[in-house]
């Protein structure tokens, strides 16, 4: 006799057995003895069925499998010509290799029906020479002596491009350069832009946030302060100087010391050998030696 158990449509009880379809029970007989019960197990084609029939969809769905009519497209008509019967002769143009000029000149030897024409503009960089005459007519303007404070270095100066003319090279005239002046202003520790033309001041420009590079001017300076520190003395006597603009970094509870002012690391050495023998870090900004001291020896 089969009975149903309420409540639990997995279950059924049959001649005093309980029977479980989900899963392999215990069940109790009449008798008191304990049997096992395996559960009924779907087909292995159910599972897999679907599996297979997506493969056979993606086999479909592969170019490989599909038959494409491609059209091609017609071929464009060229008209083909001969070659000439005999190569034609080159012709070398050799240019000058001299390092002093501003630019490479082809050589009239090398060259047919070519003129010599003798260029009369001038150099595609600012000279020394014309780098002081354009700071000293900089200089001499009151709004850029207001700017430039109590204490400034001139660092370096530069031709520019204005109006969409290039101002270098061949196209620049000796009436129509403009240059771009730069200094420090070391009271106020901020880089100031000078654009002079014809020796006339056009505009003056506060860079905050702009580091330049170091000039000649504060190399000379920070070498010179180095060598009259305590520190140092006559031990670099006889050596040569050379300086890098440093940053000092800023710290989480405080800074490097010359954080935020014009700070180079100087060193002294025999010419160029690159072997340092003493060292120091110099603030432009406070005119003063922050660090000094001797190279350890290798």
């Amino acid at each position: 006799m089969t009975t149903r158990l309420a409540g639990r449509n997995h279950s059924w009880r049959r001649d005093g057995l309980i029977f479980c379809r989900r899963c392999t029970s215990l069940v109790a007989t009449p008798d008191g003895s304990v049997m096992f019960h395996a559960p009924e197990r779907r087909s292995s084609l159910s599972v897999f069925a679907p599996v297979l029939l997506a493969i056979c969809a993606g086999c479909d769905l592969w170019p490989a499998h599909r038959q494409m009519t491609i059209r091609p497209d017609p071929e464009t008509a060229v008209q083909k010509t001969a070659l000439p019967a005999a190569t034609p002769s080159a012709h070398p143009l050799d240019f000058t290799d001299s390092h002093d000029d501003a630019h490479l000149r082809p050589l009239v030897s090398s060259a047919t029906n070519v003129s010599a024409v003798t260029s009369t503009q001038g150099p595609a960089t600012l000279s020394p020479a014309e780098k002081d005459a354009l700071d000293a007519a900089a200089r001499k303007d009151p709004r850029v002596a207001a700017a430039l404070g109590a204490r400034s270095a001139f660092i370096d100066a530069d031709l520019s491009t204005t109006e969409g003319k290039v101002d270098f090279g061949c196209c620049t005239t000796a009436s129509g350069r403009r240059a771009v002046l730069t200094y420090y202003n070391y009271v106020e520790n901020v880089p100031v832009q000078v654009t002079v033309k014809n020796d006339v001041v056009e505009r003056i420009d506060r860079r905050s946030g702009y580091v330049p590079p170091e000039g000649d001017g504060e190399i000379r300076a920070a070498v010179d302060l180095a060598r009259r520190d305590s520190r140092l003395g006559r031990r670099v006597d006889g050596l040569d100087g050379h300086a890098l603009l440093m940053e000092p970094e800023r710290g989480i509870i405080w800074n490097d010391a010359g954080y935020g002012h014009r700070v180079l690391w100087v060193t002294f050495e025999r010419g160029t050998s690159g072997d340092p023998l003493f060292w120091a870090v110099v603030d432009l900004s406070d005119q003063r030696v922050l660090e000094a001291g001797e190279e350890p020896r290798r």
